[in-house]
């Protein structure tokens, strides 16, 4: 996922800056500049709830 750093026209359908774009790789290098890869959030881990009273 992306990240629209200017307006894209994607599969018919106008990306405003600031929106998600899925993205292949090929089509994110193409583009360069114009996106950026999304981070990721980081997951975190489950506190077991047994014993956490």
């Amino acid at each position: 996922m992306y990240i629209a750093k200017t307006t894209l026209l994607h599969n018919g359908k106008i990306i405003p800056i600031g929106d998600e774009v899925d993205l292949t790789v090929q089509q994110a290098e193409s583009l360069g500049e114009l996106v950026e890869k999304k981070e990721q959030p980081k997951q975190r881990k489950q506190r077991n709830k047994e014993g956490d009273e």
